[in-house]
């Protein structure tokens, strides 16, 4: 309500529960947020990220970081990959050079 009162954006980072390294693949998904219940009502976007090299660091997708567009109160919802140069400490369009 503070974000839509001020014309802002509110930036909530939050941690995973183990859900999703119980699953087949290791993808994320909203009911994997802690506290879920107090986040996932108010939100207007939720966005989770999984990078494949964390589970397999010789993976073909080593460097690449998924984005997983999880709630979208504006528009559909989508995986978006990504280049991550964690060195920088940023993820990257894959297109940019």
């Amino acid at each position: 309500m503070i974000a839509e009162e001020n014309g802002s954006v509110i930036v909530c980072c939050a941690q995973l529960n183990r859900g999703s390294e119980h699953r087949e693949g290791k993808w994320p998904a909203v009911s994997d947020l802690r506290d879920c219940g107090q986040i996932e009502p108010d939100a207007s976007a939720i966005v989770l990220m999984r990078r494949e090299d964390y589970y397999e660091p010789e993976s073909e997708q080593a460097g690449e970081v998924h984005l997983i567009v999880g709630k979208n109160g504006n528009g559909s919802t989508c995986t978006i990959t990504v280049a991550h140069q964690l060195h920088f400490a940023r993820i990257r369009d894959m297109a940019q050079p």
